[in-house]
């Protein structure tokens, strides 16, 4: 509910016709005023990293900085000893 909690009371208010969002990340009782209109079929669950110059995660230099707000994704790539 955290993170859906703008997302709901802007389209309640008429500001967004609609959202998108992470299914996890909703709330666990359903609110009446709303419809979860489609699940897409997932395909792939791996995460992606997006790098500038086409680097990929190896090639990154020693004190890069990487952004996330997932502490399971911020472990594992404190897990891989890169020096991120």
């Amino acid at each position: 509910g955290v993170f859906t909690a703008a997302l709901r009371e802007a389209i309640a208010d008429g500001t967004v016709d609609m959202a998108v969002h992470s299914y996890k990340d909703l709330p666990t009782a359903t609110d009446p005023r709303f419809v979860i209109a489609a699940i897409p079929v997932r395909t792939d669950a791996r995460d992606a990293l997006v790098a500038r110059d086409g680097m990929v995660l190896g090639e990154l230099p020693t004190g890069s900085v990487i952004g996330t707000s997932s502490p399971r994704r911020a472990a594992q790539l404190r897990a891989l000893g890169l020096g991120l």
